[in-house]
């Protein structure tokens, strides 16, 4: 067994090999001398302190240069979302990446708020917990469950600048208002009537809890409440039965060895969050984003700043290689194409999906349900007249029994994504229900692949880039617009 140094062989070596130097930090054979009488120190005691406060300082200052330096990484969010694997997520590159620039968005006015969505045990809430492990505690609140009044009670600055993030939706059901007001108006305000213990007279007691911040839940259900739902952006997790591998492949990486990221590795991503500095941020191309953006539903007055937030956030996270102009005598952070490129990668699937509120369960549902019509148009007679394919007989209906089967899903759980669509419009019920038979449902024509985001190949020579590089988020690779 190797043998223990002692603390002044510690020190001693430490002095030697120049590591630390305490010589003016320790204090002399009288100070030491008193110390003990007062306090009941000893000296090893009082020079194990020291040691100890000259390490953390020393590792404060290594960590801090290495933060510096992955700010000024021309690939910094790749270099971010390689670390998702070595924390144990397998898959799930953009919903991560989304969950990592919601937690940065706290530094700004406006932070962003996401709802991860899936069925049980699709890993919603498992990403979310190990994605913040990137970030400092003073970050985010988390917490179980929330009632109606819980937030109002609160310090005055206890959310400030912090995504709260409760695990589950149905720990924070009863806080649907306080949530949706807190999003909007950056604070809470509190008006209660209290009795004067010293005049026994009732008075009016105001109180405020500031803001902003963001919020972060996860649910089973399609949708939340309809007015939180639209303060949110939605996430869908991966169902697939090649995700479900990933997840097995992750799982037992751990058994077979596989070292994962420790956690002095993860202070340096900690300490980068912490020497982020707020700026106002310049979109030179916005005019361009709100050209395309689609003009509704009506959410899209909330959900078009939104994107705008999280281009800032890029931006903010990129700040150490961003351009920056004094405008009026403020100061603002310039956005660039790569930074609209890089939202572009992340969020644009997921705006889609949150605007027209359609999951990709119910997407499938919608594909299913085409291909049970299609058979059956098949199977019917048909005419031609005028050159043209004339059906007889009943327009063709489908049923949820029909669906379920077809899906391999359980009839609630068919139903439960299927009546998004329906409220949509992409369904139509052609015979309600009478006793034990099921409703049928048509299909009807909706424009799919709707272009809510323009091309950067498009806006490039309006708005060239300088020293900046642009690059995908999620393999590293360097865009070529060379070659476009």
């Amino acid at each position: 067994m190797k043998k223990r140094k002692t603390i002044a062989e510690a020190i001693e070596e430490a002095k030697k090999n120049k590591i630390l130097n305490i010589e003016s930090t320790m204090p002399n054979e009288s100070e030491m001398e008193e110390m003990e009488r007062d306090d009941g120190y000893t000296r090893e005691e009082d020079k194990k302190a020291f040691v100890k406060n000259e390490v953390r300082i020393k590792n404060n200052i290594e960590q801090k240069k290495k933060a510096q330096k992955l700010l000024l990484n021309p690939r910094l969010l790749y270099n971010i979302k390689r670390q998702f694997e070595k924390l144990g997520i397998a898959g799930e590159v953009r919903n991560s990446l989304m969950i990592y620039l919601t937690l940065t968005s706290r530094i700004t006015d406006r932070p962003i708020s996401v709802v991860p969505k899936g069925e049980s045990s699709s890993g919603k809430s498992y990403i979310v917990c190990l994605v913040l492990k990137l970030f400092p505690k003073n970050a985010y609140i988390e917490m179980t469950a929330a009632t109606a009044q819980s937030f109002y009670h609160a310090g005055k600055d206890d959310f400030k600048h912090k995504i709260i993030v409760v695990y589950e939706r149905k720990g924070s059901e009863s806080s649907d208002y306080s949530i949706r007001s807190f999003q909007s108006e950056g604070n809470l305000k509190l008006q209660i009537t209290v009795k004067n213990k010293k005049t026994g007279n009732f008075e009016v007691k105001r109180k405020e809890v500031c803001g902003p911040i963001g919020f972060l839940t996860t649910t089973t259900d399609p949708q939340i409440h309809d007015e939180n739902e639209t303060r949110v952006f939605s996430l869908y997790t991966d169902e697939s039965t090649k995700q479900t591998a990933r997840i097995f492949k992750a799982s037992i990486a751990e058994y077979k060895g596989v070292n994962q990221i420790s956690n002095f590795r993860l202070k340096k991503f900690k300490k980068l969050q912490r020497l982020l500095k707020t700026y106002n941020v310049l979109i030179p191309y916005v005019d361009d984003l709100a050209s395309t953006f689609p003009h509704k539903p009506v959410r899209v007055r909330r959900d078009f700043p939104r994107f705008l937030t999280l281009i800032s956030v890029i931006t903010l996270l990129h700040q150490c290689q961003r351009e920056k102009k004094i405008i009026k005598g403020k100061e603002y952070l310039v956005s660039s194409l790569a930074d609209y490129y890089i939202a572009k990668i992340i969020a644009e699937r997921m705006l889609k999906q949150t605007i027209f509120e359609i999951s990709p369960k119910t997407k499938q549902i919608i594909k299913v349900a085409k291909k049970i019509i299609d058979l059956k148009i098949k199977k019917q007679t048909l005419n031609i007249e005028s050159g043209m394919d004339v059906i007889t007989g009943p327009n063709p209906t489908f049923s949820i029994t029909e669906l379920a089967e077809k899906l391999g899903w359980g009839y609630k759980t068919t139903y439960k994504w299927f009546k998004p669509a329906l409220e949509k419009g992409y369904f139509a019920i052609e015979e309600v229900q009478k006793g034990r038979q099921g409703a049928t449902y048509t299909i009807n024509k909706m424009k799919d692949n709707q272009i809510i985001l323009p091309e950067v190949n498009d806006m490039i020579k309006k708005y060239p880039l300088n020293k900046e590089r642009i690059y995908n988020p999620i393999t590293g690779e360097y865009l070529d617009l060379c070659k476009k």
